[in-house]
Order: C-alpha cells, then sequence, then structure tokens
C-alpha cells in the first residue's frame, strides 16, 4: 500500500478542499492519512471533515497537542511504515491536486527507482500582489512547466508535492528534525544530499496552492525563513556564542551580496519563462536584504527558531 500524508491544524475547510482533490485519483494501491497535530477542534468532532471518515480509503490519527509540521509529518510517516508503505506523497492542507497528480508520481518512482525522493510543480493560486510575490519568492524551485532536472545545492525541494521511496529512508520516527520550528524542508534536503541521494524536481504531477494574499501574511512566512536559516546551515555545532559572535558581522557586511545572490537565484528561473518578471526584481532585493536581517537576527537569537525542549536532537 501506498499513502498520501496530510499534517493540519485547525484549517478544516482547507483540508477538506484537498481531500475532494485526490478523491477521485484514489485508487486499490493509494489511500490518505490525515495527521491533526492538535487542532482545537478534533478532526473526529469537525463537521467540515465528517464526510470523509466515512471513507475506507482516508484516515485520521491525532496529535493531543500541537508538536509542529515535523513531528506531524514524523507520526504520519512512522504510521505508514508499520504498514510497510513503499511511496508516500507528502501533501500541504492548503494546497489541491491536479488531475492525474497520483499516477505522475508512481510513474516517476517507476522511471526512477534509484532516487529516493522526487518533487513537483506547485502552481501558486491567490488575489493581490502579495499573493503574487508569496508565489515568486516561494516556488521559484517548482515552476510549472519547467523541465526535468536534479535539484542542487543551494536549492532545495518544499516538503509540499514531495513523494519518497519510505523502505529507502533510515527506519527513525525522526526523517524530519523536530527541533526546527520552521526549515525542516531544507533541513531534510540537506540530510539526503549528505547520504548521497538524488533530488528530483518533475514538473508533472501538479499542485494548487493557496498563497498568502496580505502583507502581514507574507512578511511573517518570509521574516520566518529568515529566523531559521543559521540554524538549518549550522545546526548544533554554529549554536556557541563564539561561532555566532563571528559570523554576525561577517554576514552583516555581506549582506547586499547575499541579497544580490539570493534575488539572482530566484528570479532567473522566472525569466526563463517570462521575461516581463524582471520587474519584480526591486521588490524581491528588498525582501531578501529583510530576510539577511532575519537571518542575523535568528544567529543572535537562535532560540526564536528552535523548539527548545528538542533542540538537543540537532
Amino acid at each position: 500500500m501506498n499513502y498520501i500524508l496530510i499534517p493540519y491544524m485547525d484549517n478544516s475547510s482547507d483540508v477538506a478542499t484537498c481531500l475532494k482533490s485526490l478523491l477521485p485519483q484514489l485508487e486499490n494501491d493509494f489511500q490518505v492519512v490525515v495527521v491533526d497535530d492538535g487542532s482545537q477542534l478534533p478532526a473526529v468532532n469537525d463537521p467540515e471533515l465528517d464526510i470523509f471518515k466515512e471513507s475506507p480509503l482516508i484516515t485520521f490519527i491525532r496529535h493531543a497537542e500541537n508538536l509542529g509540521p515535523s513531528s506531524a509529518r514524523n507520526t504520519g510517516l512512522a504510521w505508514c511504515r508499520d504498514r510497510a508503505a513503499e511511496i508516500v506523497i507528502l501533501l500541504d492542507s492548503d494546497c489541491e491536486a491536479q488531475p492525474h497528480f497520483i499516477k505522475a508520481h508512481k510513474i516517476l518512482h517507476a522511471d526512477h527507482p534509484d532516487i529516493v525522493c522526487i518533487g513537483g510543480a506547485i502552481q501558486g493560486k491567490g488575489k493581490g500582489i502579495w499573493a503574487k510575490f508569496d508565489r515568486l519568492m516561494s516556488w521559484f524551485t517548482s515552476i510549472p512547466d519547467s523541465p526535468e532536472r536534479l535539484v542542487s545545492k543551494p536549492l532545495h525541494l518544499p516538503t509540499t508535492n514531495m513523494s519518497l521511496k519510505l523502505q529507502k529512508l533510515p527506519n527513525t520516527h525522526e526523517i524530519f528534525n523536530p527541533a526546527f520550528k520552521t526549515g525542516e524542508d531544507v533541513a531534510f534536503n540537506t540530510v539526503l544530499r549528505k547520504r548521497g541521494e538524488l533530488i528530483l524536481f518533475s514538473p508533472e504531477p501538479v499542485i494548487v496552492h493557496h498563497d498568502r494574499e496580505t502583507f502581514s501574511s507574507f512578511f511573517r512566512h518570509q521574516y520566518r525563513w529568515g529566523l531559521h536559516t543559521y540554524v538549518i546551515r549550522f545546526t548544533l555545532q554554529g549554536l556557541s556564542w563564539k561561532r555566532r559572535a563571528l559570523f554576525t558581522p561577517a554576514f552583516a557586511i555581506g549582506l547586499p551580496f547575499y541579497a544580490l545572490l539570493a534575488t539572482w537565484l530566484n528570479i532567473s528561473p522566472w525569466l526563463k519563462r517570462s521575461l516581463g518578471n524582471i520587474i519584480y526584481t526591486p521588490v524581491l532585493f528588498i525582501f531578501y536584504i529583510i530576510k539577511g536581517v532575519a537571518v542575523i537576527d535568528g544567529a543572535v537569537h537562535p532560540s526564536k527558531s528552535l523548539n527548545i525542549n528538542l533542540s538537543a536532537k540537532l
């Protein structure tokens, strides 16, 4: 059996939309497991999800308290491993699967038997300019209609629309590091590369993601990404005050160069799609300056990006 794993907390209307997009595609060898990560209204009592609780193809499991996306995925993956799952597709709850989504993942794993991690395309959806910038900054490694390719450092694939050959991953309950509040997908990509694994992007399968439509939600998301950058890249070895004291002024001096490089890495794949996207470059540069400030903040205050009670696991 193979599974689609969906973690969520408190956004059951999004979960319902996501499940509706999956149900017509489910086959005998694919089912769905939904991990309720401590929602205030448990899935078992949520009327928005009643219709899905009756389906034998969908299973709900629950954390009594919110433990974060890493722990929710780890719980789901452990549940799948106990059932000898071969392929697990990771999907966020604020996404909708497009036609042939499941079939495309199956074909990719059959065509690439030695590749453990495969990611698909993400089509952003949302109204207004901030949804546009959220799309530009979040999904530049997962653009629909872009060529199939291996994803190399420093780029990474997001955990939504990612499928894994579970039996080829280490037999551990912590495939995703629960010490990180965010950025666990970057850390996971890094661990795979250290193990010598390849990471593949394919323009098929496709999902639609509901992007952030307000300035405040977009800004918070981008700042959080900057906050976790230092601890993701340097982990436990970088948490000593001496290492952080050396890094912080050096990075501050190089911040404009960081922003220029990050802006180029971000906009260049969009330019291949349309040269008109060049008009967004100045705003992207400004936000990478802001993310750089968040990197410094995260280096000075690493606790802001860590689950303190779990940070020893780094």
